[in-house]
């Protein structure tokens, strides 16, 4: 029971910073279009750096021999995940509920998640970001394939590929690996420490920021699509990929890894995704806020039972 309320204290401390950005925004503490400049903020500054610092301080290749298959394990989960929402496509055509299904909070649950869980492991967190390294791109790069409007405005945008995020962790696994670390200026450090620790706060912020707008447009309540979702994200997707981890027994860190970014809620980015693409937003604000409220048992039981199978903690 330690690891299901370890769980659920990180995640309702998530709930908790997002109830301030919420209330913030709400009473006016600070304009609206804040929300504007913390975006890109986050993703282009704080996390890179967050993802950066963390890196170098603790990526040792010599403990992490097989660090460059990471990549090729997510996109072979990806190809799985991309197969499944297939499948769901069959039954329900609402591409807001295939962009829920696809695409995972893969960094910001994540973060606030493994610290809480693995308080003495220090490897973990450079795992799920070299994991991860391609996740941005492909995010920005295909999820607007599931409006067809949008494709015919729209090509591959290399720019994407060669996002911050990407470049960060790029960038310090070659200072780790040339040996160029230690001749790195330590204000170097101290400065990408100091960003990166804004990084989750803000982040919270935005989320209990964006919370209120949505809350505002929320239209008609969807119910039976939101728990058509729920289902099938914090349920059905999840006993798969465990069914397939059990049958194929990787190791457990990968495992562990694949088995997070299935049971963690929607990226939080897809609402602006779907308004750029025109398609519909209070849907998608619904599903992705329906599943980030239900993580708070779900994400929890899902690892305790994880756990009794690989023993990881």
């Amino acid at each position: 029971m330690d690891l299901f309320f370890a769980t659920f204290q990180a995640i309702t401390l998530i709930f908790a910073v997002g109830l301030v950005g919420f209330w913030i925004i709400s009473r006016d503490v600070v304009p609206l279009k804040i929300l504007d400049v913390l975006s890109p903020l986050i993703i282009d500054v704080s996390v890179p750096a967050l993802i950066f610092v963390n890196i170098l301080s603790r990526f040792d290749p010599s403990r992490l021999k097989h660090w460059y298959i990471l990549p090729v394990w997510w996109l072979g989960y990806t190809v799985i995940i991309s197969f499944m929402v297939f499948l769901a496509r069959i039954f329900i055509k609402k591409p807001e509920l295939s962009l829920g299904l696809l695409y995972p909070n893969f960094i910001f649950l994540p973060l606030a998640v493994i610290p809480q869980i693995f308080p003495k492991e220090s490897t973990i967190l450079v795992e799920l970001f070299i994991f991860t390294l391609f996740a941005p791109a492909f995010f920005f790069n295909s999820a607007y394939l599931f409006y067809p409007r949008a494709v015919a405005r729209r090509s591959f945008q290399w720019r994407k590929l060669m996002n911050p995020i990407f470049i960060a962790t790029l960038l310090s696994i070659l200072l780790v690996l040339s040996g160029l670390k230690p001749r790195l200026p330590g204000v170097i450090l101290d400065v990408a420490r100091m960003l990166g620790a804004l990084a989750l706060p803000l982040v919270m912020i935005l989320i209990g920021g964006n919370l209120y707008v949505d809350f505002k447009r929320r239209g008609q309540l969807r119910g039976r699509l939101i728990l058509a979702f729920l289902a099938l994200r914090n349920v059905i997707f999840p006993a798969v990929i465990f069914a397939l981890l059990l049958a194929t027994r990787p190791p457990p860190k990968i495992a562990f890894l694949i088995f997070l970014m299935t049971i963690v809620p929607p990226l939080t980015a897809i609402p602006i995704i779907v308004e750029r693409a025109r398609g519909d937003v209070p849907v998608s604000n619904q599903l992705v806020i329906a599943s980030l409220g239900l993580s708070i048992l779900s994400v929890p039981a899902w690892l305790m039972l994880f756990n009794r199978a690989f023993e990881l903690l």
